[in-house]
């Protein structure tokens, strides 16, 4: 084996392995990741997307500007947020009500203080509750969102029948004729925050003529493609590349492969199409 084969060999396992986390995030819990987007971001996870997908069988590989930034981007424009746990153990009959109301009357005070010193005051806030059910005598528990004006034998009953329903979609089975027990009630606060500007790419490069910077030797599992490199500052809404090749930048590189089309869309990202496995 040459050392070219070698390092394809040594790639493709890593790809497989990070495939089967995924599939630990999707599959496993009833997600099909066929129906998804795969957003690759950091400074090595573009390199890899396209063939993770690919072995998922995910059509297209999302990146966004400056990749390898996208978390600090993330903790910058982010809506700030605060989650409060309370441990209950209530059973699933309408004896738990009064309690249930006081819980989320003293949890949501509790939560709007805390917002409030993090100065929020003026900012739009957005409440979701939670509760956690289990059948009797399980030891793990299911989050069932919990929405309702009015803690009553309705919500009650709302709340059981999520509950039966999230079980059979993450366990393939469920027993509603079986007893259930709460053991959590959750609050998960909102504040809406003021976002930092983002800066659109210009629309009027429609006339420019986008050539390779270089080309470079790559090698693929269908063998060495001679393959041209871009600067991806020189990449422009509504211009189509097709695969292979290669997209430099300072946080990143994106690795185009054979069959597949890269396009850009009018915020600067990325989009890369896969060709179907079917059939």
């Amino acid at each position: 084996m040459g050392v070219e084969e070698a390092a394809l060999a040594i790639n493709r396992i890593a790809d497989v392995k990070m495939a089967y986390a995924i599939r630990g995030l999707t599959l496993e819990k009833g997600l099909d990741p066929r129906e998804f987007v795969l957003v690759a971001f950091g400074g090595a996870g573009p390199l890899h997307a396209a063939s993770i997908a690919s072995l998922l069988g995910i059509p297209r590989v999302l990146v966004p500007r400056a990749p390898g930034n996208f978390s600090a981007w993330g903790m910058l424009s982010t809506d700030l947020r605060h989650d409060l746990v309370r441990t209950i153990d209530l059973p699933g009959d309408p004896s738990c009500l009064p309690t249930l109301r006081q819980a989320f009357q003293e949890m949501e005070e509790q939560g709007q203080e805390i917002m409030a010193r993090h100065g929020a005051n003026q900012s739009p806030r957005q409440l979701r509750w939670g509760v956690d059910a289990r059948y009797k005598g399980q030891e793990h528990s299911l989050t069932v969102p919990f929405e309702a004006e009015k803690i009553d034998t309705t919500a009650l009953a709302k709340l059981l029948a999520d509950f039966h329903s999230l079980h059979e979609s993450q366990y393939g089975h469920s027993s509603p004729e079986d007893s259930a027990e709460f053991v959590a009630t959750r609050l998960e606060l909102n504040a809406r925050l003021e976002k930092p500007p983002f800066y659109k790419l210009p629309t009027d490069a429609k006339m420019l003529e986008l050539t390779a910077v270089s080309f470079r030797d790559v090698t693929f599992e269908s063998g060495i493609r001679r393959t041209p490199v871009f600067e991806r500052s020189a990449l422009f809404p509504g211009c189509r590349i097709e695969g292979p090749a290669i997209i430099n930048e300072p946080s990143s590189t994106v690795l185009v492969p054979p069959s597949a089309i890269l396009q850009v869309d009018g915020d600067g990202n990325l989009i890369i199409d896969l060709p179907s496995t079917e059939g």
